[in-house]
């Protein structure tokens, strides 16, 4: 039996490769459960790829379907042709960074719909009340990380 995939994509430190809506895969049985019962879609927003396996690993494991961007423009192009649940923002990262991500998302109203939950080494990052959904000091727990996630998306 196969399964819905919104995206077949594979997200390059520069580019974004094409992709397929509406494409079906064979998925062994044994990972049926946890797709069917997926928390939501996360994208995570980060430079640092041994933050982004770390962090992708954990989200799955809990049943969320992760998908990753390099950098702030590679979020928004990914994000206006795929709907996701939450996005996971860090702040520091090159060609865009977060705190331009968030003001090119308070100017779009497809954007401005997803929350967002900043995962950042800083302890106070440069956001404004009301930007973000919330604050996840990185390298968090797991427990912390999915407990915020799950907090962002049940708000």
């Amino acid at each position: 039996m196969g399964w819905p995939v919104s995206v077949v994509s594979n997200c390059a430190a520069d580019k974004l490769r094409p992709f397929r809506r509406n494409t079906h895969c064979e998925m062994p049985a044994d990972q049926g459960k946890t797709m069917q019962n997926s928390g939501g879609t996360v994208l995570i927003v980060d430079d640092a790829e041994p933050i982004q396996i770390m962090t992708r690993r954990t989200l799955e494991r809990a049943g969320y379907v992760v998908l990753l961007a390099g950098n702030g423009e590679e979020a928004i192009r990914l994000l206006r042709a795929i709907s996701v649940d939450l996005i996971l923002l860090d702040m520091r990262m090159p060609v865009m960074d977060g705190e331009e991500f968030l003001a090119i998302r308070a100017q779009d109203h497809l954007l401005r719909s997803i929350p967002v939950l900043v995962h950042s080494s800083e302890s106070k990052p440069p956001v404004r009340l009301g930007e973000v959904c919330g604050h996840v000091l990185k390298p968090a727990q797991d427990d912390e990380l999915l407990g915020s996630v799950a907090r962002a998306l049940r708000d």
